[in-house]
């Protein structure tokens, strides 16, 4: 509230001294009035001259000192608008926290940090492969540990009805993810995109 007085006091000092500049130029006016007899027509006429070389001084030191009092008084008429400008912006002094979402097919306990991480199937007995523990090769395949096992029984991120599953499905409907500090729910929640199959 003070400032705002403060800028109005100032305001007002700055167009007070404007229109006493102005009233300065007429001056020359009052000398030059017809009102005068004709028996101070010389006087008037030596007021005028040196009126007129005043003047002209003047205009040069008016000059000089307007513009210096330019340079006092724009700061002044900016300073409202710099107040509003600065109530728009803002910082924080500290670094956000949290964690960001991830990939797990375990409830959470595990962590998915690499395409190795998902792209694994696990056998009934607990055996688990991926691509960088695979040791199979065509000519030595991996051998099911129980006798009449079907696909359906090898544990995989796709799902055993299906040959190709969406990274968003693995997402939204298999709920294959966690965030720790729960902020990756929502509408601008976790999203992936890719997709994985079996051929």
């Amino acid at each position: 509230m003070a400032s705002g007085i403060w800028h109005l006091a100032c305001q007002t000092y700055a167009l007070n001294l404007f229109q006493f500049h102005r009233s300065l130029n007429q001056t020359l006016f009052l000398f030059s009035s017809p009102k005068l007899s004709s028996s101070s027509r010389l006087v008037r006429l030596r007021c005028l001259f040196f009126l007129s070389k005043l003047s002209n001084l003047l205009r040069l030191f008016r000059l000089f000192r307007l513009t210096k009092l330019l340079l006092f008084f724009v700061p002044l008429f900016l300073l409202p608008y710099t107040q509003c400008s600065m109530a728009l912006t803002a910082s924080t002094s500290r670094y956000i926290e949290g964690s960001a979402p991830y990939l797990t097919f375990d409830g959470g306990q595990t962590r998915t940090t690499s395409t190795d991480s998902f792209l694994f199937i696990k056998l009934r007995d607990g055996t688990r492969y991926t691509p960088s523990t695979n040791p199979s090769s065509a000519t030595d395949p991996i051998r099911l540990p129980y006798a009449g096992s079907t696909l359906g029984d090898i544990d995989m991120v796709i799902p055993s009805s299906v040959d190709s599953v969406s990274l968003s499905d693995l997402i939204t409907r298999y709920n294959y993810w966690g965030d720790d500090d729960g902020d990756g729910q929502g509408i601008n929640g976790v999203t992936a995109t890719g997709d994985i199959s079996v051929s």
